[in-house]
């Protein structure tokens, strides 16, 4: 009878490892971060940066080439000679820093950008278009570099509520 207890037990403990080790090992990155990544990898024309994906894919266990992974998500993708657009889906929900800057990205700077930002460096591309009201959202925002672009119009009004903001 004792034994029989034993391996109910063992089988309990045995069945509940085998399941968190699952939870666990599935993957580092938000499926949320994979999914804006792989659609700003398609807007971008599918440049050949190693390992990114246009489905799936994990850049924490793949160590994605300009993506840096320290308890943040950043993109550190400045000077890759990439191309095409930003797209509209740049919902990172981990991320903390952008830099697309000195490539050769055209249209429009999308209205959604990740709340999370504190740095965003967006020049040196061929960007065109107003500059997004939205921006006045990213209230954790202290670096903003939109130069050398062909922007037109005004810095909106409601970014000087960006009391973070130190370097514009």
């Amino acid at each position: 009878m004792t034994s029989t207890k034993l391996e109910l037990h063992v089988g309990i403990f045995v069945t509940c490892v085998v399941i968190l080790a699952g939870t666990f090992c599935v993957g580092d990155t938000d499926v949320v971060d994979v999914g804006a990544i792989n659609s700003l990898y398609v807007s971008l024309g599918s440049p050949p940066l190693q390992g990114w994906k246009s489905v799936g894919g994990d850049p924490c266990l793949e160590l994605w080439q300009g993506v840096a992974l320290e308890f943040i998500f950043d993109r550190h993708l400045g000077s890759m000679n990439l191309g095409g657009q930003l797209g509209s889906n740049l919902n990172f929900p981990s991320i903390l820093e952008l830099d697309l800057s000195n490539n050769h990205i055209e249209g429009p700077i999308p209205f959604t950008l990740p709340p999370t930002l504190r740095s965003l460096s967006l020049s040196g591309n061929r960007l065109n278009g107003s500059i997004p009201d939205a921006l006045s959202l990213l209230t954790q925002l202290s670096n903003l570099d939109l130069s050398n672009n062909n922007l037109s119009g005004q810095l909106p009004s409601s970014t000087g509520s960006l009391s973070s903001l130190t370097t514009l």
